[in-house]
């Protein structure tokens, strides 16, 4: 698969289809649809990792897969998930210094747009990232179901803000179904969603297809 966007760009299919053997396979319910999603490594001579360039080369990559046939769907996404990688922060949470520190503990996804609609999760309230979450608008996060009762157990938690990253403030514009982030035998767990163009590192191109593994 490859995609001319001005730079000398592979795309690698490193996880490749999820459907098939592994969707086939799963008896624990990972919290999306793995059916018909690939997440594909960029590779290029010399790759932007990070900053601006990377933001731009993965947004052309997205738009452009979007339009190729058999695509339904494509976003970023990092890490992939159920690879037993990623990273945590500690969340900080205006107004809610009565929980402790270790209840406070996040999986971090950095994702696209039509990461909701890609990865087959359910949005539970709120919206998606969408065009409008730029590097220059307002810093904005989804958090997982789990995440909305523990820091928000009286409801509010659209609108409200919580600090990751450097604690960070991020105001809170969707709540997702809750995934597994790591393997299938950890507990669904704390996961809070930034957007790529507002994250300091690459990811994965993400897509949904239509053909059937």
């Amino acid at each position: 698969l490859g995609v001319q966007v001005g730079l000398s760009v592979v795309l690698r299919a490193a996880a490749g289809l999820f459907a098939g053997s592994l969707g086939r396979a799963l008896a624990v319910n990972p919290g999306f649809d793995a059916d018909r999603v690939m997440a594909i490594s960029i590779v290029n001579s010399r790759p932007p990792r990070t900053g601006a360039a990377a933001i731009e080369l993965l947004g052309r990559l997205v738009e452009r897969a979007r339009t190729m046939p058999g695509v339904e769907a494509a976003t970023v996404v990092w890490p992939r998930p159920l690879t037993n990688s990623g990273w945590n922060d500690v969340a900080t949470v205006p107004g809610r210094p009565d929980i402790p520190e270790d209840q406070r503990l996040v999986d971090i996804n950095v994702v696209g747009t039509q990461y909701v609609r890609t990865w087959g999760v359910r949005l539970i309230a709120g919206r998606d990232f969408d065009a409008s979450d730029t590097a220059a608008s307002e810093k904005v996060i989804m958090i997982s179901e789990t995440a909305e009762h523990r820091f928000f157990p009286n409801g509010g938690a659209l609108g409200a803000q919580i600090g990751v990253e450097k604690n960070v403030l991020r105001r809170i514009v969707g709540i997702i179904s809750d995934t597994k982030y790591r393997t299938l035998k950890t507990e669904t767990g704390l996961v809070a969603y930034v957007p790529f163009t507002q994250a300091n590192n690459s990811g994965y191109l993400s897509l949904r297809t239509s053909i059937p593994a």
